[in-house]
């Protein structure tokens, strides 16, 4: 985007806002909906009991060569292998709305100060494109794995070799952002969240709150410590969505109207404000005093006043 002067900035992003805006909430009802509906298909999926797997450990021969227990666990996936690739697809295409909204709150921000590089424009595109390609490439490489594994001998041998897949590795090389497997797409869109997210409080179109918790959001992506369920980053995500919309409750950030950075005031400043404003409101809740009436003036005629002459003589004696 080439823009030169704020009018040109703001044209671009009244343009592109309504779009950034679908795209954030679109990311979040994705990205959390596909997470929902794989809980639930695994939720009555089949656990192998850790005492039977411990009486195979007594028995004679070598364990590989027999039956694996992880068969049924296998066969309940292959019945149910289109519509994991489906909530992996929608996932995926989470993952591309989300690069989308980065792509232009950075764009933003790159026209607002040059101290932001143009090129975490593309870091967040390709991370949430490789985020979206690992985790269908894992899905379509679990299942055809599964797949072979209950057409063939489904020895324990066999069923161990399922993870050792080329595809699977590549997958978790690409990387899946929100998942254990850190690879190099989610550790770009991790990095692109969070160095997006404190430029952009940094010129002011994120308010503080917005802006620490983006950068969690972005944490989160390269360590998910927290829920299995995207939970911050998707209330991250929606209330992107309203900022994007102009729908902020408070009303947007100066910055938006400008189209110019404002950066917020410092702990220091907002505290002198603060102290400012209140000693206005005190000088404002006392009443003024009212002027004393002044005496009518009377004729002069050249004599002093009784009253005069008392206070003279009291101050003789």
């Amino acid at each position: 985007m080439a823009t030169t002067t704020s009018d040109e900035v703001l044209q671009w992003e009244a343009k592109q806002g309504p779009r950034a805006a679908i795209a954030s909430a679109l990311g979040a009802v994705l990205v959390i909906g596909s997470g929902v509906a794989t809980a639930a298909i695994f939720n009555d999926a089949p656990v192998t009991g850790f005492a039977d797997s411990l009486a195979r450990a007594g028995q004679d021969g070598s364990v590989g060569t027999l039956p694996s227990l992880r068969t049924p666990y296998y066969e309940f996936y292959d019945d149910r292998a289109m519509t994991v690739l489906l909530t992996a697809l929608a996932r995926g295409i989470g993952f591309i709305a989300i690069a989308l909204m980065l792509a232009y709150l950075a764009s933003a921000v790159r026209s607002r100060t040059d101290a932001f590089k143009g090129y975490w424009i593309y870091v967040a595109l390709v991370g949430g494109v490789g985020g979206a390609v690992a985790t269908v490439l894992f899905t379509l490489g679990t299942s055809a794995e599964i797949s072979g594994f209950l057409d063939g001998s489904r020895t324990v041998d066999r069923a161990d070799a399922i993870g050792e897949s080329s595809l699977l590795v590549t997958a978790q090389l690409i990387g899946i952002p929100g998942t254990q497997a850190i690879g190099l797409a989610s550790l770009a869109m991790g990095l692109a969240w969070v160095v997006i997210c404190l430029n952009a409080m940094r010129t002011g179109l994120l308010t503080r709150f917005m802006g620490v918790l983006g950068v969690i959001c972005g944490a989160l992506i390269v360590l998910p410590i927290l829920s299995p369920l995207p939970i911050v980053q998707t209330f991250w995500l929606g209330a992107m969505a309203v900022l994007l919309a102009g729908r902020w409750p408070s009303g947007v950030p100066p910055a938006w109207v400008t189209g110019e950075a404002q950066p917020w005031p410092s702990a220091a400043e907002q505290r002198v404000a603060r102290q400012k404003a209140a000693s206005q409101r005190r000088g404002r809740s006392q009443p003024e005093p009212e002027p004393e009436p002044e005496a009518p003036a009377g004729p002069s005629d050249g004599r002093a006043h009784p009253a005069s002459r008392k206070k003279k003589r009291k101050r003789r004696t």
